[in-house]
């Protein structure tokens, strides 16, 4: 028995974090290649990456890249990328070895599940709005319904870890699942965060709301 040679490959890896250096180098590994490809999203055929940026911005919610093949090839090379995830097919011998190092580009990204679900500002948002719910709802009912004394002090802990968590998540570019088209260090701290700085200050305030609410309900 002689197994079949396969001469295709696919792979997907998620949990990844790409920024403008990791793009650049999978566009570098398709010129060694073949300089005739396309770099697309949903919508566009884009000339290079900062016509991308300029219409999409520094965080693309999808970017794409396929060689492109002379006329009757069957060999082919395509990369897609979203937030957190990224995936290379190919067929072809050449096309497959070019497809592994992308690959390794990928792995060499991919954060682990336990980084991925506690430094992660949707999961603490999410957090801080369940545990502040839960919260309001047991106090309500102890405070109304059982007449106890309850120490609030003692139960704040866990939204404020979150809290800082959250914030943590938000300045750190490296926290989330976003296509950056920046480097990896790119300076100015308050121009890179102040939108990160405003997400935290809305989820605050809709924290306290949600409190208010619940309490004047339930009161």
């Amino acid at each position: 028995m002689k197994p079949i040679e396969q001469n295709k490959f696919s792979s997907t890896i998620s949990g990844i974090k790409l920024f403008l250096d990791d793009i650049e180098l999978i566009l570098s590994k398709f010129s060694a290649l073949n300089e005739n490809y396309i770099l697309f999203d949903d919508d566009n055929i884009y000339e290079n990456l900062e016509e991308l940026k300029h219409y999409k911005g520094n965080n693309p919610k999808i970017i794409k890249i396929e060689l492109k093949n002379e006329v009757g090839s069957f060999n082919f090379l395509y990369v897609r990328i979203v937030e957190d995830l990224g995936s290379v097919s190919s067929y072809g011998e050449k096309q497959n070895k070019i497809a592994y190092e992308i690959e390794k580009i990928f792995l060499k990204r991919k954060n682990s599940p336990l980084i991925r679900y506690f430094f992660n500002p949707k999961n603490a948002v999410y957090n801080i709005i369940t545990i502040t719910t839960i919260s309001c709802l047991i106090y309500c009912y102890k405070t109304y319904y059982l007449k106890e004394i309850v120490n609030i002090k003692q139960n704040l802990w866990p939204i404020v870890l979150w809290f800082v968590i959250l914030f943590f998540t938000l300045l750190n570019k490296n926290s989330n699942g976003k296509i950056e088209l920046k480097r990896r260090h790119e300076s100015s701290f308050l121009k890179n965060n102040k939108d990160s700085i405003l997400l935290v200050i809305i989820t605050a305030i809709f924290t306290a709301i949600i409190t208010s609410i619940i309490t004047a309900l339930l009161s």
